[in-house]
């Protein structure tokens, strides 16, 4: 694909979708496929560039997702892949020996994570592959280093599905049936999910009553040997669901009162996704171990483990030793990536710009849709819930269905997300301009109002 001269273009649908090339290439690929794969429209990816994506036939869409929350710097990023271009001609693998660009990479995530460092000590790093080996590996550490083993994590949480551990701390059943029994000593306490507050209380007059709930699981719960607390500073599958500020503060103050380790996700919130670096940046609080993925490869397989050395320091040489974990492939990427984001300081102010834009256009509609229930996000992590009754807030779960459909016929890549799978994603690359962005939103307008004149 060219590089585009006119977004003014963009969708472009040649005709019916998939068309004869991604058919293709689907019956192959349904052919010996796992089953075990998410769902999604038939689109067969050729190419992307920024925030626009070629099928085999030649349609071009525009991404609202980015592959969820991965490509924040824009598919194909010059930076990104020529140093895969370099790398590649010189090293792709050497197991946990060290590398130029291995402790170039652990230096800038070190001096770049906002973690807890106590008595002048320095951040550490431990490199993996993906979300779920980093929060593996956050479990092992939280109980090597805490010679405990509970962890208290939240109602609707999601920490990865590629480990029974990972598994355990994810609050979704639809992800755990078949596979039990989980991992014992996990333990889940409210969210602070305002729009569905299980006390039917409205913040803020509500104290955050869900933090009050923290005691009661300690008090009946609890062995009493609680490791780590994880939670996401913001929510990714639950729905994009952003809390208070001082949420995070209260679950800061409850570890500090109990010794417990507080370990963020910032796996699907980081790199920018929010408008700042990290997302727990707009409360302040710097936890103990940060767990970091999705956004920090640029498109390539890596993710990490950051913590001051008293914690890490607890490991022994092979706790956890991996083959992939911190290839130089990788970390050429994540480094090209870093850099894409720490040097063009217009990626974070686009994307505080279009999202304030978005969520200002969202809002509008939301007086218009009566399907549009809650309307919320930071930066380009934005979340709108669709209902089939605002008062009931009932969700519109078959009729999200419709509407991804229609969206991606209409050439708009969207990922659902909510624990009832009715709540669009809306998470671009940071780069995408706002009239890439309004031309996806007028789409969606459009799509809302044809289905609700079938479903409401």
């Amino acid at each position: 694909m060219n590089r585009l001269s006119s977004y003014s273009k963009i969708p472009h649908i040649r005709g019916d979708i998939p068309g004869p090339n991604s058919k293709a290439v689907l019956q192959l690929f349904n052919k010996y496929k796992s089953p075990g794969l998410s769902e999604h429209p038939p689109l067969v990816w050729e190419r992307a560039e920024g925030a626009v994506v070629e099928d085999v036939d030649g349609n071009l869409f525009i991404d609202l997702s980015s592959g969820i929350a991965v490509t924040n710097t824009g598919h194909s990023n010059p930076l990104v892949i020529e140093a895969i271009k370099d790398q590649a001609g010189k090293l792709l693998n050497c197991y946990d020996h060290p590398t130029a660009v291995r402790a170039q990479l652990q230096h800038q995530l070190a001096d770049i994570s906002p973690t807890d460092l106590q008595d002048d000590s320095i951040n550490k790093v431990h490199l993996v592959s993906g979300g779920s080996e980093a929060v593996e590996f956050a479990i092992k550490l939280s109980r090597k280093f805490s010679k405990k083993f509970e962890i208290i994590t939240t109602q609707g949480a999601f920490h990865g599905r590629g480990s029974l551990h990972a598994m355990a701390l994810t609050d979704d059943l639809k992800y755990r049936r078949g596979y039990g029994p989980m991992p014992p000593g996990i333990l889940h306490v409210p969210y602070a999910y305002c729009y569905r507050c299980p006390f039917e209380e409205s913040y803020p007059g509500c104290d955050l009553i869900c933090t009050k709930q923290f005691e009661r699981v300690l008090q009946f719960e609890s062995t009493g040997d609680i490791a780590a607390f994880f939670v996401e500073p913001i929510q990714g599958a639950s729905g994009y669901i952003v809390p208070p500020d001082d949420y995070l503060v209260k679950i800061k103050e409850f570890c500090m009162q109990y010794g417990i380790l507080m370990v963020v996700d910032e796996i699907q919130s980081g790199f920018g996704r929010t408008g700042k670096l990290f997302a727990l940046e707009y409360s302040d609080v710097r936890p103990d171990v940060l767990v970091l993925g999705k956004g920090l490869g640029g498109g390539i397989p890596i993710s990490a483990v950051v913590t001051r050395e008293s914690i890490i320091d607890s490991m022994s040489p092979g706790d956890h030793s991996t083959t992939f974990g911190g290839n130089p492939l990788s970390c050429s990427a994540a480094l090209a990536n870093l850099k894409a984001i720490q040097e063009n300081i217009n990626i974070l102010e686009n994307t505080t710009a279009v999202g304030e834009h978005t969520l200002a256009r969202l809002q509008e509609m939301k007086n218009r849709h009566p399907s549009i229930g809650d309307v919320r996000g930071r930066g380009l992590m934005i979340g709108v819930e669709l209902v089939k009754d605002r008062k009931t807030k009932t969700p519109a779960s078959k009729e999200m269905k419709m509407v991804r459909r229609r969206l991606y016929e209409k050439g708009i890549i969207m990922v659902t997300a909510g624990l009832w799978g009715s709540v669009l994603r809306i998470a671009p690359p940071l780069t995408i301009s706002k009239e890439l962005i309004d031309n996806a939103l007028d789409i969606l307008d459009r799509v809302l109002s044809e289905a609700e004149n079938e479903f409401l």
